[in-house]
Order: C-alpha cells, then structure tokens, then sequence
C-alpha cells in the first residue's frame, strides 16, 4: 500500500510537466537571441514550430508570421549566424563557432594610416609596416593570460592588428610568461587603456620579446605592481621590453614603469640581433635603468647586423641609462628629455666599448642634438660617455652633438659637454642619419615632451574605434 501510495503520489508530481507545454510567443520582440524561446506575461514562451507565412529577415533561421515567432525554413546544413561578430553565433537549434575562428570586423583605412602615415614614424625604423593594410583584426576581449580573445592569442598571429576591446578600460593583463609577437603585427593600444604587468607569482621576466621583425607597438602601458626598482634594485629581475632579433620596428608611446633591469632593450650579442629600430614619445620612471641599445658585433664581424636606432621625443626619468649604447652601434638621440638621475652620471647618455684598435668598428657611434638634461643634484656637466675607468673598456664611444644640448641645475643652464675626463677622440666621420627629421629649439623640448610622451600624450590620435 506505501509503494502504490508513493508511485502515485509521483505520478501526480510528474504529470503537469507532461501535460502542459509553455505558451507560444505572441510578441516578435519576446525572442531577442533568437534562440526559440522568450519571455512574456511573467513566464517562458516558446516560438511557434512552423514555416508557413514565416518571414525570416537575418537569415537566422527564427522569423514572425504576423503573430508569434515561428520557425522558418533553414537553408540545407546549419548555417551560423554571428550577429556581434564574437566569434559565436546560433544555427537554428544550437550554438556555433563561425568558421572555426573569431568572425573579424574590417580596419577602417583611417585607423591603418593613422600609424602607416604618421609624421613621427620616421628614422631608422620608418619601414615598420607592422600589420599593414592588409592585415587582419584581433579584438582582445579579456584579461586572460592565455586563450581565446586574450593579448597573447592575439600576438601570436602573424599579419594581425591587435586592439583592446574599449571595455577593458583601466584594467590589468598579468601574464606568467613572455609575450613573443609574431611577424608583421600591430599592437594598437588607443581603444583602451590596460596595463602590462608580470603575475604575482613571477619574481623575474623578460615581459615582451620581439624576434620577428617588422612590428609596431602604440600606445601600450607596462609596468609591475611593485616598484622592483626600489624593493631589489639592479637585481636584473624584470626587463619590460627586448626587441632581440629581427629588423624594422616602431615603438611609440609605450609607457614603462617599476622595472629594475634595463626598461626597454634593443638588440642582443649575436649575428642575428636586430636592427632598424625607432622609438618615440617613450616616458620611463620609476624604474633603475631607462634604455639600452646592446649590441656587441662590430661592423668588422658583422657588417649587416650594427643596431641602427633613432629615439626621439621621448621622457627618460630612470636613474641610470638614459640611454646607454654598447657594442658598434650608430644611435641617433634627438628632442629628448632626461631628468631626475640624481649625482650618478650614468643617468645621462652614455657608450661603452672595446676599441682596442681605436678605429671606430667595436664602439658606438652616437649623434645627440638637441636635448634637454636636468637635475638640481647633478654635476656642472653631462655625461656623454661611460667612465673611462671601467675595466677592459680603454674608449667609450664616439659622441657627436650639434652643440644644441642643455644641461638645466637648478637655477643655471649649460651647454651639455663631454666629460673631461673621457677619453673622445674620434677616428669615424660624424654621421650623418639617411632620413629626414625636424629638430626643435632646446627650449621647446622640456615641455613639448612633458605633454606628449607616454600613452596619455596629447598628440596621439584616436580613430573611430574598429
């Protein structure tokens, strides 16, 4: 009598759902994702399951017959239809993945010549097409390290223009190992502002490594939480940016802080470094070293691999290296600002190398004009070469100005001159950069760059977003 009572009870349990079906949609806004069902008068409704009179307007498979949703006739196979362009879409009956990818939207060609034409992409790196006209866009849509609509997906595509969803305004991408862009990408930074930072979990990191070639990064912010440059400084423990190997690059705007190793290095010491770089409107604070071009193949053991860098109208306010020049480089510094270094000449610019034969092939070659250097603490003069003191280092480097540099100390104002007690002279012609530039009275540089360095300048430009 309990079990018969029981199945009974159960039967009685179950049998509305068995006998009651959800009312048809009568609304043609009730079934907004066009899934086959909706919402009307407090309670599920689903859409009407036939095809005659049913007007189907996107292709979706769902449509209206002038008085419910009805289901149309669906094309031979399941169609996906992806109406936000996330990547996903709805066949009909069930959830789809367009084309196996993300379904991308076109660049606009006033965001492409926004950067491909700009006035400051010029100097050594000025071929940089990065993603170009022809490459496709990758939306990042998360903070994740890794997968699906996150920046490293997005990197690692090779002839891709990455730009940051405008939602992730303000956020922060940690990341648990190096970033390593592919070939020909663009990495566009002005839809949102998201910093770069390495996970709390990681203690040392090369953050973004370049070996491709061929690249553009626009404004991008990168910088830990912890300012590794006060609590372990020169630990060597966090680089921000290495560009390694590979030729024709353009950094612009890129913003770093709280780094303790070099902020932003370019090139490394073998046949294959890389070469044909430009950086402008750089700003770094807060951090131990601002800037290091390495490179230690001399023309006479590498002819076509001497790093070629221009940095221009750029904030340098590390401590040390801003910037610093090793190995047989030609460097090129104009319309700079370097300030707050203290008394430690190396704040300033400075060249290291081996000249053993005194013939200009295993030191660098650097050309400053017209740049401004201040710091109340520091001495009556720059520092335009390394310590002549510094072991197996007998010359420095080979430094060329257009005598247009200031040194500001507090209230006083110099010519920015070469340390006496370095050695200086040069057995290489002045060079003379291959590429048109315009630089600006001394006076002007100390605010021109103030206003317009880093990702916040005011001269950059913002298209209509993708």
């Amino acid at each position: 009598m309990r079990k018969q009572l029981l199945l009974s009870t159960i039967f009685l349990v179950h049998l509305p759902v068995m006998v009651y079906a959800n009312p048809i949609c009568q609304n043609s806004n009730s079934d907004a994702d066009g899934d086959g069902w909706g919402w009307e008068n407090n309670q599920t409704c689903r859409v009407q399951q036939n095809s005659g009179n049913c007007v189907d307007a996107d292709g979706d498979g769902w449509g209206w017959n002038g008085t419910s949703s009805c289901s149309a006739n669906p094309p031979a196979g399941p169609t996906c239809i992806d109406h936000d362009g996330d990547g996903w879409g709805w066949t009909g009956t069930e959830s789809c993945r367009v084309g196996g990818e993300p379904s991308l939207p076109p660049i606009s060609n006033t965001r492409r010549s926004s950067l491909l034409n700009s006035p400051w992409k010029i100097g050594y790196g000025r071929n940089a097409t990065g993603a170009g006209y022809n490459g496709q866009l990758y939306v990042v849509t998360n903070t994740n390290d890794s997968g699906a609509g996150s920046l490293r997906e997005g990197l690692s595509r090779s002839n891709t223009w990455v730009v940051y969803d405008p939602s992730l305004e303000g956020q922060t991408i940690y990341i648990r190992s190096s970033l390593r862009p592919a070939a020909n990408t663009t990495w566009d930074g002005r839809d949102a502002l998201v910093k770069i930072a390495p996970h709390s979990s990681v203690n040392s990191m090369t953050m973004i490594r370049y070996y491709e070639g061929n690249s553009i990064m626009h404004r991008v912010l990168i910088g830990p939480d912890r300012n590794y440059s006060n609590d372990q400084p020169n630990q060597n423990l966090i680089t921000a940016v290495l560009v390694s190997e590979g030729q024709d690059y353009w950094f612009d705007h890129v913003e770093v802080f709280n780094t303790d190793d070099d902020a932003f290095v370019g090139g490394n010491n073998s046949t294959r470094a890389a070469i044909n770089i430009t950086v402008t409107h750089y700003k770094v604070y807060s951090a131990s070293k601002g800037l290091l071009v390495f490179q230690d193949q001399s023309p006479s053991q590498n002819a076509n691999r001497v790093g070629r860098v221009t940095i221009a109208w750029s904030d340098f306010g590390a401590i040390c290296r801003n910037f610093r020049v090793s190995g047989g480089n030609w460097v090129h510094g104009f319309n700079n600002y370097s300030h707050d270094f203290g008394s430690d000449k190396c704040g300033t610019i400075a060249g290291h190398g081996n000249d053993v034969n005194r013939d200009g092939t295993d030191t660098p070659t650097i050309l400053a004009e017209s740049s401004v250097f201040e710091d109340p603490n520091a001495g009556l003069y720059g520092e335009l070469a390394g310590p002549a003191s510094l072991p197996g280092l007998p010359v420095q480097g080979y430094i060329f100005t257009d005598g247009q540099n200031i040194f500001l100390r507090g209230s006083s104002q110099n010519s920015f001159v070469i340390d006496p007690d370095d050695t200086n002279t040069s057995p290489v012609s002045r060079p003379v950069p291959p590429y048109s530039y315009s630089k600006m009275d001394s006076s002007q540089v100390r605010n021109y760059v103030i206003s317009n360095a880093g990702v916040n300048g005011n001269n950059i430009v913002y298209p209509p977003p993708p």
